[in-house]
């Protein structure tokens, strides 16, 4: 790329960068408490509901970390994108998303132990610390989507870009919390929908908009690239699992449903969402696929080598611009639900700390989670196997015990009536995490399941039925 077309990217970029900081600055003083903060007062209506959800849900993973999984694994990629985008896709959008509209909490972590647990503030603590997982590694994830595209781009080194980046992300979600983020996130949205069909037709457009051409280039090269089952039964369930759960169980769908001024709105904002972030990211394996029949080694960057080696200029400055739109958007989401799982969840359940002291913990812990985020973005091999291990903790987890403790609950009670014992859903959070971290952690264990989602869902299932077994008694109170 040109000088010209780099100063371009650079200036497009830092002006985006500057947008962000100053509605942080703007946002600051509409945050007077902890509901401005997390959850923008419960009034968030249809336009700015349906952008932050779409740019939230887009961010690294769905567009080029499934680019970039299209190159390195073929179509088979697409049995967690199935799992995901698609079926959990539904259930988010029709089921869970308006019933959790329905409620005024700041995360998942904070619904299982107010309502699905009667308000144990030990079991919403370690639900905190099971939430808090997702949302400091898609952050990362984030970070590293933005950083391979710039230095592809402008030759700025990877290290860099993830600090500047950081530090814009950081600052605006630190100060104007969720009031910042869905204004960012509006004009992201707009940004990252034009960007994306643009390249989806450049790339048709490469390929003579004939599938069935790219088919045979591709087989002729490796034909276990276009074929759906090269993996083992087991590791086809484990990666649609992974996916289904791990949206299930993703703090930004929940966040965002919280935040809805009613469940009608989240209802449309998120079959919108779902749809729109289903399609795109089904291009996006295609175009791994096309970048691969090109360039065998491109791994997971396919879609910053597809895009500057085969299409105009132009095209690659709007790609920077939009990788950074989708990045932030989901990144600073992340970083939100983070402060909430930190202070809310797991620092202050009883609401004892005061407002001032609610807000500027807050602040703090905005930070300091972006900068494990900033760090760990540096650590990890690819954009999905970081975002991975958040799905397998937390999608592992609380998305079974979720389920036990609404088959567990008696609903039509208006008093807190539950056979799940607190016992019962400590033993299964806690016996989840350490498993979900083992197996997804530990190499050799990883690949007996390619992955620790099934091992954390079993060693959730297990440990509730024992903790409800040898616990005390079943927990009770108002709702």
């Amino acid at each position: 790329m040109s000088i010209m077309y780099r100063v371009l990217a650079i200036l497009v970029l830092l002006a985006d960068l500057g947008f962000c900081i100053i509605t942080g600055i703007r946002k600051k003083s509409a945050v007077n408490n902890a509901d401005d903060y997390f959850i923008a007062g419960k009034k968030t209506g249809m336009f700015f509901m349906t952008m932050t959800a779409f740019s939230s849900l887009l961010g690294a993973g769905l567009f080029m970390g499934q680019c970039g999984r299209g190159a390195m694994y073929g179509i088979s990629a697409y049995w967690q994108l199935f799992g995901e985008g698609i079926v959990a896709g539904i259930v988010m959008a029709l089921l869970i998303g308006p019933f959790l509209a329905r409620f005024k909490y700041y995360s998942m972590a904070h619904f299982i132990g107010d309502y699905i647990c009667g308000g144990n503030k030990t079991i919403r603590r370690l639900a905190g610390v099971a939430n808090l997982f997702p949302n400091v590694f898609w952050a990362g994830a984030q970070i590293m989507g933005i950083s391979y595209v710039v230095q592809n781009i402008i030759g700025i080194d990877y290290r860099v870009v993830a600090v500047v980046c950081g530090i814009v992300f950081i600052f605006y979600t630190m100060m104007g919390g969720i009031e910042s983020v869905l204004v960012t996130d509006a004009l992201h949205g707009i940004i990252a929908i034009i960007s994306c069909v643009t390249v989806i037709f450049l790339s048709l457009k490469l390929m003579n908009f004939d599938i069935g051409a790219l088919k045979a280039n591709v087989m002729a090269i490796d034909p276990n690239m276009w074929n759906m089952h090269t993996m083992s039964p087991l590791q086809i369930v484990t990666a649609f699992m992974t996916g289904f759960l791990g949206t299930l169980a993703n703090p930004i769908y929940w966040n965002r449903a919280f935040a809805a001024k009613d469940a009608s709105t989240c209802r449309k904002a998120y079959i919108f969402a779902f749809t729109v972030g289903t399609i795109l990211p089904l291009a996006a394996i295609l175009m791994g696929l096309l970048a691969f029949s090109m360039n065998q080694g491109v791994g997971d960057q396919a879609l910053v080598w597809l895009v500057t080696n085969n299409m105009p200029p132009i095209v690659t400055v709007l790609l920077g611009l939009s990788v950074l739109a989708a990045t932030l958007s989901s990144a600073d989401t992340h970083l939100n639900c983070s402060a909430a799982n930190v202070v809310a969840d797991i620092m202050d359940p009883e609401k004892k700390f005061t407002t001032e002291k609610t807000l500027r913990l807050s602040r703090t812990a905005t930070v300091v989670s972006g900068v494990i985020a900033i760090a760990v973005a540096m650590y990890f091999p690819s954009i999905y196997e970081l975002a991975n291990f958040g799905y397998t903790v937390c999608g592992g987890v609380l998305v079974p015990l979720f389920v036990i403790g609404l088959v567990l609950m008696d609903r039509k009670s208006k008093a807190y009536s539950s056979k799940l014992k607190p016992s019962g859903a400590m033993c299964g959070i806690v016996a989840g995490i350490v498993v979900a971290i083992i197996f997804q952690g530990v190499p050799e264990l990883n690949a007996m399941f390619n992955g620790g989602i099934l091992p954390a869902v079993a060693a959730t299932v297990i440990g509730v039925l024992i903790g409800n077994c040898f616990g005390g008694k079943k927990e009770s109170g108002s709702r």
